[in-house]
């Protein structure tokens, strides 16, 4: 008879959890992109478009430029993406983390490169700008993350899974409204909001694996 093995090297991230456990993740997770996209557009200063879109597409719209505000949640995204890529670059190269190593150096490297992407705009603007087809940018991207998924599966899902599998979800939503506007209405607070939500979630993750490989490394060297 055939037989499913088992997929032990699943971790959600939610051991031993209890109902109050689950609130403060939700609250983790939700509440500080929540907080930012409610202030966004229920504040009575500027239309929504000019705290979400990036700093360039606004600076190129003489009706929306220019305010010390203008593309604030398209910046922390950045900040974000960053900030992914120095924890994970940092817990690659600090101690022993030899296991990890070259999971955390793929992982810092894109983050990195989307960071770079959402910097510079290169798939909305500099690439389509050199002849290269935003489709062909985002079609090399999402095979990219296919592989980096294929080939570090089982690490990502060992631990704190459930934020990466929720950063990957929230990406493709942002992807598909950017490409289809099937909620027009609602557009900007979908493809944005969903946007910005996913890198939160992946930076969440990032830092957290990243600190469970430190944490793991020095424990390794105080019992040696």
């Amino acid at each position: 008879m055939l037989q499913i093995k088992k997929l032990d090297f699943i971790d959600l991230g939610f051991a031993n959890y209890s109902l109050t456990d689950y609130a403060r993740f939700a609250a983790l997770v939700f509440g500080p992109p929540a907080l930012v996209l409610a202030f966004v557009f229920l504040q009575p200063w500027a239309e929504p478009a000019v705290f979400l879109l990036d700093p360039m597409a606004i600076a190129q719209d003489p009706a929306r430029c220019c305010a010390f505000y203008s593309g604030a949640v398209s910046n922390i995204g950045i900040v974000l993406w960053t900030s992914a890529a120095a924890n994970a670059f940092f817990a690659a190269f600090t101690g022993p983390a030899a296991p990890n190593r070259t999971f955390l150096i793929a992982t810092g490297t894109f983050s990195f490169v989307l960071m770079i992407d959402d910097l510079f705009m290169l798939h909305e603007e500099a690439l389509p700008s050199l002849g290269v087809p935003e489709l062909f940018v985002m079609g090399a991207y999402l095979a990219a993350a296919a592989a980096y998924g294929l080939i570090f599966f089982k690490k990502i899902l060992s631990g704190r899974a459930a934020l990466a599998l929720l950063a990957a979800g929230l990406m493709a939503a942002s992807i598909t409204e950017d490409q289809t506007k099937i909620l027009w209405p609602i557009h900007d607070l979908v493809e944005d909001g969903a946007k910005f939500t996913g890198i939160y979630c992946w930076f969440l993750f990032v830092v957290l694996r990243s600190r469970h490989t430190l944490f793991a490394s020095n424990a390794g060297n105080r019992t040696t």
